[in-house]
C-alpha cells in the first residue's frame, strides 16, 4: 500500500486529499493493482451530540485496545501485515471486526469472547500464503 494523504484546514473545517495505490506482486515484481484518488471535505459542526459516540467508545474501548495489540503482535510475528483483500468490501477483517464491536455495544457478546473471535479472524486473514 503506497499512500499520500494531505490534510489542509479551510475556513469551515478541512479537506483530506488522498492518492493511494494498492500494491501486489506480479511475476516477482511489486506493481500497482488499484489507484484511488479522493478528496474528502469536512465541515466543522458544533451541533453534533457526541454522547452516542462516547457511549460506544465506553463499551468497546477494551475490545479495540485488544484488536490494536493483536495487530502489533502480528506485525512482530510476520515482519509486517499482509491482509487478505475482498474485492467488494476491501480488507477481509474490517466488516467482521466492526461487527463484533457493534455486538459488544448491543450487549450480544462480551468483550473477551469478541476479542477471541477477532484474533481468529485476524489470524486467518493474515495467514502467510503457502509457498509452492
Amino acid at each position: 500500500y503506497m499512500a499520500i494523504n494531505r490534510h489542509s484546514p479551510t475556513p469551515t473545517g478541512w479537506i483530506h486529499w488522498q492518492d493511494n495505490m494498492k500494491m501486489g506482486m506480479k511475476n516477482g515484481k511489486l506493481v500497482p493493482f488499484v489507484q484511488e484518488m479522493t478528496l474528502n471535505t469536512y465541515t466543522k459542526s458544533d451541533g453534533f451530540n457526541a454522547k452516542r459516540a462516547d457511549d460506544y467508545w465506553a463499551k468497546t474501548k477494551d475490545y479495540w485496545a485488544a484488536v490494536r495489540a493483536e495487530w502489533d503482535a502480528i506485525i512482530v510475528r510476520q515482519g509486517g501485515i499482509h491482509v487478505t483483500e475482498v474485492a467488494e468490501t476491501g480488507s477481509a477483517t474490517g466488516s467482521a471486526l466492526m461487527g463484533l464491536a457493534d455486538d459488544i455495544e448491543a450487549g450480544k457478546i462480551k468483550t473477551p469472547a469478541a476479542t477471541a473471535k477477532a484474533r481468529a479472524i485476524m489470524g486467518e486473514a493474515t495467514k502467510p500464503a503457502a509457498t509452492p
